[in-house]
C-alpha cells in the first residue's frame, strides 16, 4: 500500500512538473518578440497604406512611392532607436 501511495505521489509530481514546463514554454512563445516582419517588397499596396496611416505618413502615390516612403520611415526609426 505504501508503494502505491508513493508511486501516485511521484506520478502527480511528474504530471505537475510537465504541466509547468508546458505553461512556461507557452508563455515564452506568447510574450517573446516576434520575428522580423516579412520583407516590405512582399507587402500589398493596402498594407503599405495602412502602415502610412498608422504612422502619419502620406498615403498618396503609386505602390513604388509608398514602398519608398515606408522604407525611409523604417530606416529613420531604426537609426533613432
Amino acid at each position: 500500500m505504501d508503494f502505491l501511495l508513493c508511486a501516485m505521489k511521484i506520478s502527480k509530481a511528474l504530471t505537475l512538473t510537465f504541466a509547468g514546463i508546458i505553461v512556461v514554454s507557452s508563455l515564452v512563445v506568447v510574450f517573446s518578440p516576434s520575428s522580423k516582419s516579412p520583407p516590405l517588397k512582399s507587402w500589398s499596396k493596402r498594407q503599405l497604406i495602412l502602415y502610412c496611416e498608422r504612422n502619419s505618413l502620406s498615403t498618396s502615390g503609386s505602390y513604388i512611392d509608398l514602398l519608398t516612403r515606408v522604407e525611409q520611415h523604417q530606416k529613420s526609426r531604426a537609426s533613432t532607436g
